[in-house]
């Protein structure tokens, strides 16, 4: 119905507890959906594409992508109730919104960028909204360490300083050494 209702394109449905694979005194799985009708030249329906990612698939890709890149992946669904769909946490169903990326919410613009206290440690964090087929918008945010963005900052800082420094020193030499040429009779 979804794809049939949306564009001919195809269009994401937002995250929703699916009926299937609800195990018995077991919680119960979300899951995403990407759906996309497919029509034949005369423009009768021949069949519909539904291609359905459940919420541990998705975590299992976010984890994967934290270990190789040494970071942290969350993936918020924006919409009337933001559901956090992406997180270590979220296991199976879709999970409030955390406080510290409450603020990344409703930040004007597309990507937004800052120093934050997340995960009880100081983190740099970047999000940025994206809005899918079907007009459902997800705000994905990562982020890493502080210290491991502020350590190379520093020490280019640290460098910068002793190479302007040095340049300083060489033109005050310079500078002494023509005045004293050109001071001479």
């Amino acid at each position: 119905q979804a794809a049939l209702q949306g564009p001919a394109g195809g269009t994401w449905m937002p995250a929703y507890q699916w009926i299937v694979h609800f195990e018995e005194g077991g919680e119960p799985l979300w899951g995403l959906s990407y759906v996309k009708p497919f029509y034949d030249a005369s423009g009768r329906l021949i069949g519909v594409l539904d291609a359905d990612f459940d919420l541990p698939a998705l975590n299992t890709f976010l984890d994967a992508l934290a270990t190789d890149y040494r970071a942290g992946f969350q993936v918020v669904e924006l919409g009337a109730v933001p559901l956090l769909i992406g997180d270590r946490a979220a296991e199976r169903a879709p999970l409030p919104v955390p406080a510290p990326l409450d603020s990344f919410i409703d930040f004007p613009g597309d990507v937004f960028v800052d120093r934050m206290e997340m995960e009880g440690e100081r983190r740099w964090a970047a999000a940025r909204r994206m809005v899918l087929e079907g007009g459902i918008s997800w705000l994905v945010v990562a982020s890493r360490d502080a210290t491991f963005i502020e350590a190379p900052l520093r020490r280019q800082l640290y460098q910068v300083a002793g190479m302007g420094l040095a340049i300083v020193l060489g033109l005050a030499l310079i500078s002494v050494r023509m005045a004293r040429r050109f001071g001479r009779p």
